[in-house]
């Protein structure tokens, strides 16, 4: 990273790292899930995308933080941030708490990333991803019915 900007450097760290925790609680929470149900077939698919999901974004934060980001495709970034929106709002339709706070790890990472050209509009997706699953969590715990 760039030695100039100590704050900035923290900023990003806190946000990347962020974006980590939630997608490990939504790893999390789906392990939670999986174990109540007795129809295991779509939470066991979404802890896989889940666990996916945060190997893959350790990996693009190692390689943002050591200043070699030019070595990810930009379509890959692409892919991240249509399936935050895709499982935003599918989960958002299906009352899925584990796949909304996927969907929030998503859209924040690549709100950080993309911060000048698409990021202010993921950040605001993000926003109201997260106030639509903590009124969702609050009326109906992890969707175990």
């Amino acid at each position: 990273m760039l030695k100039k900007d100590k704050d900035g450097d923290i900023m990003l760290w806190t946000i990347l790292l962020l974006s980590i925790f939630l997608l490990g609680m939504s790893t999390w929470t789906n392990v939670m899930v999986v174990r109540a149900v007795e129809n295991k077939t779509n939470h066991i698919i979404s802890l896989f995308l889940s666990g996916v999901f945060l190997l893959s974004l350790i990996i693009l934060t190692i390689f943002i933080m050591t200043d070699h980001i030019g070595f990810v495709p930009s379509w890959v970034f692409w892919m991240l941030i249509m399936a935050g929106v895709v499982i935003g709002v599918a989960s958002v339709v299906k009352k899925h708490i584990p796949s909304q706070i996927m969907s929030l790890g998503l859209l924040l990472f690549t709100a950080v990333v993309t911060l000048f050209s698409i990021g202010i509009i993921l950040f605001v997706l993000f926003i109201i991803q997260f106030v639509i699953t903590i009124i969702n969590w609050k009326r109906n715990g992890l969707g175990v019915v």
